[in-house]
């Protein structure tokens, strides 16, 4: 029997490209799939959007997110509490996740399930590379990998920065499921969701990368997200380079890793742990040991600068 692959997907206000990214699910060439739709209060007709196609393919639901908790991470937190709780069942075998404006490629579901089934005995996250178009489907970065690095080397690197797993790439099996624990402090914390599922996976079992691109993620030029592959001019680097704003990038980064090292508290991170605790020589030591780096020197020289300065503590809660 083919395995069965749960799709989530978070939406709000999206009747503009909903349509596309639905039509690019469906069209997917592998068909043993369920789709879990859940709207954060669209005023828009996202829902009615949705539902049109609901007639028309069982396969597809839409629920509301009814939680306390509401925004983009927080949406995604709750249908992953709702999927370690069990409430939608367990006659699934993998999870992968959805934006509500992206167009997946036909083969995604197909290609990642390929390349994630041989790790079946353990807990398993698989990311991809992927491209970036605008509002008009225009390609406008045909490989994302090259322009940013998708793959932290070592894979420790992950720790310090949320610049490299996607969620709307990847593909997680049942056993990374049972190693999730959403709790009110995490979705309170407003961490990106695609950070901790791969802090997850990398501390319980195995995190992969695939260089192939079967996502086109779409960028708004007005989105502060989209910034950061654009900005090459004076000023953009002088404010990256910034003491005060990368400490709180680094500390809000590494108050979701500092938590998730207690939570799980796997003795091979002990060394990781403890140089986020201290910060200053010895964490600069811990990085130089380890080899920890960024692919952009500047975002390189900026890591250790402030790791070492250890003003990113401020934004580390319990530390």
């Amino acid at each position: 029997m083919e395995p069965k692959i749960l799709i989530l997907m978070a939406t709000y206000n999206g009747e503009k490209y909903i349509k596309g990214q639905l039509q690019s699910i469906i069209k997917q060439d592998y068909d043993n799939w369920e789709l879990i739709v859940q709207d954060d209060g669209s005023s828009d007709a996202t829902c009615e959007i949705i539902s049109k196609y609901i007639e028309n393919d069982g396969r597809i639901s839409l629920q509301k997110n009814t939680s306390l908790y509401h925004g983009a991470f927080a949406n995604y937190y709750s249908l992953l509490k709702q999927l370690s709780s069990g409430e939608f069942g367990e006659k699934y075998d993998y999870v992968a996740l959805s934006d509500q404006d992206d167009i997946w490629d036909s083969k995604r579901l197909s290609h990642d399930l390929k390349e994630i089934s041989s790790y079946d005995e353990i807990p398993c996250l698989l990311y991809s590379n992927y491209r970036i178009i605008d509002e008009d489907n225009n390609v406008i970065i045909p490989d994302v990998n090259k322009e940013i690095g998708l793959v932290p080397t070592p894979q420790e690197t992950l720790f310090f920065a949320n610049a490299y797993v996607w969620g709307n790439t990847v593909m997680f099996n049942s056993k990374l499921v049972a190693q999730i624990n959403i709790t009110s402090r995490i979705i309170k914390d407003n961490h990106p969701h695609d950070a901790y599922l791969a802090k997850v996976a990398l501390l319980t079992g195995k995190l992969r990368y695939i260089d192939d691109k079967l996502v086109n993620y779409r960028r708004f030029y007005n989105n502060v997200s989209a910034d950061m592959w654009y900005k090459t001019n004076l000023i953009g680097i002088i404010k990256k380079m910034s003491l005060k704003k990368r400490s709180k990038t680094l500390g809000v980064t590494l108050d979701q890793s500092y938590f998730l090292l207690k939570e799980y508290n796997i003795d091979k991170f002990d060394d990781l742990k403890n140089a986020i605790e201290k910060g200053r020589i010895c964490g600069g030591k811990y990085l130089l040991n380890h080899g920890i780096k960024r692919k952009q020197t500047l975002r390189g020289i900026a890591l250790y600068v402030t790791f070492i300065s250890g003003i990113y503590k401020k934004w580390v809660k319990d530390i």
